[in-house]
């Protein structure tokens, strides 16, 4: 029945059935191939501007004078309260300079995590860079972020940061969790 399906008898083209199937197939393969070609160029593209914007992101993070203020002195009064935080998320000190440069550090780290969480800001190359200080960050402002929850009533503040930290934490056991999802999501 299809017998002029087979190569050798499609050419020449004798009737306007045979030309009107021939177009066709050419016409689908062509869409098909530009479809793919589009489809890996925008996936190609989007996983480029990712990575660009997240070196970009690291690049001002460590230009930023009033960030790396905020840094120094969350460290500085990590280190100076016996290795504790937990007094600046008291109600009579959150108007205070020391509670807003802690703040202005982990809303940082909680922007960042927000980022990788849904997937515009590199994971792996977020990891590279500032793994450890993350989770030793949050480790430092554990009993300060807790406070604060308890103190405004808000128990999604630093979620992200958390959760983020749990999953870089040595001790974390979870073989899936949307940290390696966001990572599988494109390139």
């Amino acid at each position: 029945m299809f017998e002029w399906f087979e190569i050798g008898n499609f050419f020449p083209i004798d009737s306007v059935f045979k030309a009107i199937v021939f177009s066709t197939v050419i016409s689908l393969i062509v869409g098909f191939t530009a479809a793919l070609v589009t489809f890996f160029g925008i996936a190609i593209n989007r996983a480029t501007t990712i990575k660009r914007g997240t070196i970009e992101l690291m690049l001002r993070a460590e230009s930023d004078r009033e960030l790396l203020d905020a840094h120094a002195k969350f460290n500085s009064l990590y280190n100076s309260n016996e290795r504790s935080l937990k007094q600046y998320a008291h109600s009579d000190r959150h108007a205070s300079n020391d509670c807003e440069q802690i703040r202005r550090s982990l809303n940082h780290l909680e922007l960042i995590a927000i980022g990788i969480h849904n997937g515009t800001i590199s994971a792996k190359i977020f990891e590279q860079w500032y793994k450890k200080g993350l989770v030793k960050q949050w480790d430092m402002a554990r009993e300060f972020v807790f406070e604060l929850r308890s103190q405004t009533g808000r128990e999604t503040l630093y979620k992200n940061l958390e959760e983020l930290s749990e999953i870089y934490s040595e001790n974390n056991k979870k073989k899936e969790n949307w940290l390696e999802k966001s990572k599988k999501k494109w390139f």
